[in-house]
């Protein structure tokens, strides 16, 4: 995720990745977790292009449907471009597709930020929209903003803020996450992470449980291929 702060490493905690248009629209309601505001992490028999132009990259996608009456239904196209220079950044993408029982979901992004002496800052909006049968529409809507900086060689502090607002047909809800990661690079592949969010939650996005505050810290080794 070019415009996430962390790069893509928490998909499961931070919400622009694991959207309704991947699960089912009624996880949002569950905890929050799952309202988020990108259509999901990726497609399956999907073609992409990907072409670099200097600082600039333009990317195209369009995944097949896997439904023999409709090929339409489970299909997805998006479309996306991001700039990349000395010390800014900017970037946008809009995906659509539909789910396979016949519903569509649509969802963009755009932002932006700096690079500046080993310092990169991030920050922008987000917004996802989902047709269902049971609670009419589903609309989530991110704003996020956040930060990595180095602290000691090969050791990197990131925080970030994501405020989702979530509306349905039956009421709303909001979650606020704050979270923060400190990672230590062993090389360019692999590192070993601490990490500690919290939680808020109101509305429909409270779970059943009513708690409405929650924290967590994870350990962990990464390695990327």
């Amino acid at each position: 995720m070019f415009l996430d702060p962390f790069d893509h490493h928490f998909t499961p905690i931070v919400p622009l990745s694991s959207g309704a248009g991947t699960t089912l629209p009624a996880a949002a309601t569950v905890a929050g977790l799952s309202a988020s505001s990108s259509s999901g992490t990726r497609f399956n028999n999907s073609v992409q292009y990907t072409g670099s132009f200097g600082g600039l990259t333009v990317r195209l996608e369009h995944a097949l449907g896997e439904d023999a009456q409709d090929a339409s239904r489970g299909a997805a196209s998006g479309a996306g471009v991001s700039y990349a220079g000395q010390h800014l950044l900017a970037a946008g993408a809009y995906t659509r597709k539909q789910t396979l029982e016949g519903y569509e979901n649509t969802a963009w992004i755009v932002g932006g930020g700096f690079k500046w002496n080993g310092i990169v800052a991030k920050g922008g909006v987000a917004r996802e929209r989902q047709d269902t049968a049971a609670l009419g529409v589903l609309e989530t809507a991110t704003r996020f903003v956040g930060a990595a900086m180095p602290v000691a060689p090969a050791v990197v502090l990131t925080g970030g803020v994501y405020r989702t607002d979530y509306d349905s047909a039956v009421g709303g809800g909001r979650r606020d996450l704050y979270i923060a990661s400190l990672t230590y690079s062993f090389s360019k592949r692999s590192n070993v992470y601490v990490e500690f969010d919290v939680n808020r939650y109101d509305g429909l996005l409270v779970p059943a449980s009513k708690q409405r505050r929650q924290r967590g810290i994870s350990l962990g080794l990464m390695q990327s291929f």
